[in-house]
């Protein structure tokens, strides 16, 4: 598994890599933006969460609001990501020679997984600091107070912003690996994953809010957000744990048991 592991790193040496880990920021950085820039001064709390008003922002959550509030794009943006990566094994037929140098497939899988994983985490931080400088850097231009922001309740919420963070994008990566190696075709994958997680569950929260705390794309989005009103952070993370289980297990023994054929 560790030979694994470092041979995947190598692989994500690529400018591919690269651009996606850059749109991760870029995505953060943006979201930062549009949290400062249409924070109304006297309205009301929106119901789904996001920082919507001065207000919010002044609290002890503001420093990490815009980063938060970008998690929903950059989840789904990891699990672009993760599945490209997995199923072009199948589809440029670089999985045989793999196997070839690693039989045991369930090493080459888990070392694959963490090696993405790592990528991840440098992504997710690089995401957050830059988000955060924007913050500080915005909060005059909207006369945001910026003092409860370096209180101990916030800095705790910001750290836990980062873990929260880290921990969604997990679980969206986790679930593009397991339909990739499931699916093994990109296009018919991203047709499945993305249209699931985007509109179809989108559409149904809007007419049920009971949706944001069953469906499993709606799930990361609460645990990447640390909760979100329709769903606590606690009942969040064990429905997502209990997703990318079943999910994992069921790409794993697909994995063992079906021919390479590429």
């Amino acid at each position: 598994m560790i030979r694994a592991y470092r041979f995947e790193l190598l692989k994500l040496r690529r400018r591919s890599v690269a651009i996606a880990m850059a749109g991760v920021t870029i995505l953060a950085l943006f979201a930062t933006v549009l949290t400062f820039s249409r924070a109304s001064k006297n309205g009301r709390p929106n119901r789904e969460g996001y920082a919507s008003t001065i207000t919010q922002l002044e609290g002890h959550q503001g420093l990490t609001a815009g980063f938060v509030d970008g998690m929903s794009l950059i989840g789904l943006l990891i699990f672009v990501v993760f599945l490209i990566s997995t199923t072009t094994e199948f589809s440029g037929g670089t999985i045989r020679s793999v196997l070839v140098h690693q039989p045991r497939r369930l090493a080459w899988a888990t070392g694959k997984l963490g090696a993405l994983l790592t990528a991840l985490v440098a992504s997710i931080t690089t995401a957050y600091a830059v988000a955060v400088v924007a913050s500080l850097a915005l909060a005059p231009t909207r006369d945001v107070s910026t003092s409860a922001w370096f209180t101990a309740d916030g800095i705790g919420h910001a750290a836990g912003a980062w873990l929260t963070g880290v921990a969604g994008a997990g679980f969206y990566g986790v679930m593009g690996v397991a339909l990739g190696l499931l699916v093994r075709s990109t296009v018919i994958a991203l047709a499945v994953g993305v249209a699931w997680a985007g509109p179809l569950e989108h559409i149904t929260q809007n007419a049920w809010s009971g949706a944001t705390g069953v469906f499993p794309g709606l799930s990361f989005d609460a645990v990447a957000r640390g909760g979100v009103p329709d769903a606590s952070l606690t009942h969040a993370v064990m429905t997502a744990l209990a997703y990318a289980a079943v999910a994992g297990s069921i790409a794993l023994l697909g994995l063992v048991r079906r021919d390479v054929t590429s």
